[in-house]
């Protein structure tokens, strides 16, 4: 049973991370478009 329970915490906290990563990956893209138009 734990070893059920421990995916499933990490998709959650997975979850919870991923506005932060959307964040950061639309950072990323937009400095890298700034950089080629330079």
């Amino acid at each position: 049973m734990a070893e059920r329970q421990q995916p499933e915490s990490h998709l959650i906290v997975h979850q919870s991370q991923l506005p932060q990563y959307k964040k950061k990956a639309l950072e990323t893209n937009s400095d890298d478009h700034l950089h080629r138009q330079n």
